[in-house]
């Protein structure tokens, strides 16, 4: 759950005082947490306003990783030896993209954020077919988690 989206959510369905009650209340957040969730709401807010109907941020999430992180909480794997597993992802994803071609080219793509794993676990060519078709799309390209740092063949 995403706390902050909750409370605005709340915040416009009920009102900001049954929203606050709710928390409080129905929910046993403590004062200190619900300040807190308040004040990223309000700094989140003009960024939020700045995203149209049309905007849309892309996660791809790579679920396998060569080692499983103790704050990780994502469906996730250690990489297989011989790589198959890792090329049907790839494959999988190559398809799932080719598929939502249409939807994706209706809305301004403001980012692509690839979490997860290092390209570098990836069999060679395999992620470089997927990096290209992302750089085709309007708007910038992000890679968070353990991709960042690494260019589209893994290389650090």
């Amino acid at each position: 759950m995403r706390p902050t989206k909750f409370l605005r959510d709340s915040r416009e369905q009920l009102g900001e005082r049954e929203a606050e009650r709710l928390f409080l209340e129905d929910f046993d957040i403590s004062e200190q947490k619900y300040a807190l969730t308040a004040e990223i709401c309000k700094k989140q807010e003009p960024i939020l306003k700045t995203i149209e109907r049309r905007d849309l941020d892309i996660y791809v999430g790579i679920p396998f990783c060569a080692s499983r992180c103790a704050y990780c909480s994502f469906a996730a794997m250690e990489n297989t030896r011989d790589g198959e597993l890792e090329e049907r992802y790839v494959a999988a994803l190559l398809y799932e993209m080719e598929q939502l071609g249409d939807v994706i080219a209706a809305h301004r793509v403001r980012s692509v954020y690839i979490g997860g794993v290092r390209p570098l676990r990836f069999p060679r060519g395999s992620w470089s077919e997927c990096s290209r078709r992302w750089q085709n799309l309007p708007g910038g390209i992000y890679r968070g988690g353990r991709a960042a740092g690494y260019d589209y063949e893994g290389k650090a």
